[in-house]
């Protein structure tokens, strides 16, 4: 290309010079054509300074970019594990209120339970005191009377209080002014098929034989495989072994009252390791007693047994229900240990 260059000039060049010598002018040209060879190679010098300088700023781009994304990965681990520590710890203080208030709930619950078996023995000890005043009263005014005879027993009938109510009291004979009246003229006081002395204390209490004929008896007894349940379930006793009157269910641990009349409920429940499980009686859809089996500060199993009485009538119905639990809900039943149990018989 330079040749072909230089050979136009040489053609152009006399025309435009006149009539000059071809080869002065090539001698003119010359230093120019060295001038442009040196200005070409100053331009290329120049070209790989600039790509020197282009490759150097990519490169120094491309440091400060991956530099850029060390920084910031590190500071997003940072804050990352910043944001886990702050979970945690908040996740911690919630667990700590959560198990702190659940330890209140069950202070409160066994504060709330003594307070209700206190006020019951209260209630019943008073019964029981105020059963015990009038009777004392109305054997004092019997013994104040003086000793019964043919010739005073007039005198004596007087002085008796037909109007008193007696409370039953257990452990303490009942009877009646009227029983008093008509046993007077002899010095004793009838109650059912007792016999108290009032004359004479040493003379032993004289039991009459029933002569009622025997019933057919009503009981039955149930036992459970270890399970779970949630509050509300009702506890399915489901291994029967006593059923005299067909009513206990074993499919839904329902039972069914076969004969009107007062019975005895009882169950028994094991509670798992560290939980608790409060279980209630409920007859005809109304709570009529409660069990609070505890294990939460102990690391082994815990059992609880209630009773109830109640009147209930043909038809009736009565279950085990499940009421607020902590831990995994299980009432355990142990060959070994214990047995988790549910029964119930007719009194009369």
């Amino acid at each position: 290309m330079e040749k072909i260059t230089k050979y136009l000039l040489l053609l152009c060049l006399p025309y435009c010079f006149g009539n000059r010598d071809a080869s002065q002018l090539e001698n003119e040209i010359q230093p120019l054509q060295c001038d442009n060879n040196g200005i070409m190679a100053s331009v290329n010098q120049k070209m790989e300074e600039i790509e020197e300088l282009l490759k150097e700023k990519e490169e120094r781009m491309e440091r400060l970019l991956k530099e850029r994304d060390v920084e910031m990965e590190r500071i997003l681990l940072t804050k990352e594990e910043e944001t886990k520590r702050l979970l945690k710890e908040r996740d911690d203080r919630i667990g700590k209120l959560e198990s702190d208030l659940l330890n209140q709930n069950v202070r409160l619950a066994h504060v709330t339970r003594d307070m209700t078996s206190l006020k019951r023995n209260i209630v019943r000890k008073n019964t029981y005191v105020n059963g015990l005043v009038r009777k004392i009263s109305e054997l004092e005014n019997v013994m104040n009377g003086g000793i019964p005879t043919a010739r005073g027993s007039n005198n004596a009938n007087s002085n008796i209080d037909t109007s008193s109510g007696l409370t039953d009291i257990p452990g303490v004979p009942q009877f009646s002014s009227s029983d008093v009246k008509s046993n007077i003229s002899r010095g004793a006081v009838k109650d059912g098929n007792h016999e108290e002395l009032l004359v004479n204390p040493s003379r032993q209490k004289r039991v009459v034989p029933s002569t009622a004929s025997p019933q057919t008896p009503v009981a039955f007894h149930t036992t459970i495989t270890t399970k779970a349940f949630t509050p509300d379930d009702t506890v399915v006793f489901d291994k029967e072994t006593l059923d005299q009157g067909n009513g206990y269910n074993p499919g839904d641990g329902i039972y069914t009252v076969p004969e009107t009349g007062t019975y005895v409920f009882t169950w028994t429940v094991i509670c798992d390791r560290h939980g608790f499980i409060q279980t209630v009686l409920v007859a005809n859809g109304v709570v009529r007693g409660s069990s609070w089996t505890e294990a939460t500060d102990v690391n082994d199993l815990h059992q609880t047994t209630a009773v109830v009485v109640l009147p209930l009538n043909q038809g009736d119905h009565v279950f085990i229900r499940m009421g607020h639990t902590y831990g995994t809900g299980h009432i355990v039943t142990d060959s070994t240990l214990g047995v988790s149990t549910f029964s119930g018989w007719k009194l009369v």
